[in-house]
């Protein structure tokens, strides 16, 4: 909400801070897991279980991941690879 501040005998409308609230995007009692993300480019998807949005920036970038939603993003079909190279996974999924 927007308040007046006095300045001077001026009243000037004063835009207050926003309210910054955390939460947590996975469902209480579902652990995440964390997936690494294998190809350079930024990555917005949506947990197929979940629904939850997910965003990976750039190869090597690291995501919390509902664990109900990894099955879908470790089996996504690979990118085909050319020259006959064996084709990466978009995924690896960090154990520990």
């Amino acid at each position: 909400m927007a308040g007046r501040s006095a300045n001077s005998g001026n009243s000037k409308w004063v835009k207050d801070e926003p309210e910054v609230i955390e939460f947590d995007l996975t469902d209480e009692g579902y652990p995440s897991k964390s997936l690494v993300l294998t190809k350079d480019l930024i990555l917005k998807s949506t947990g197929a279980v979940t629904g939850n949005l997910y965003v990976w920036n750039g190869a090597g970038s690291v995501v919390d991941v509902d664990e109900r939603d990894i099955p879908a993003f470790l089996n996504r079909p690979r990118p085909k690879s050319c020259c006959g190279s064996v084709p990466t996974p978009y995924f690896v999924l960090l154990e520990g």
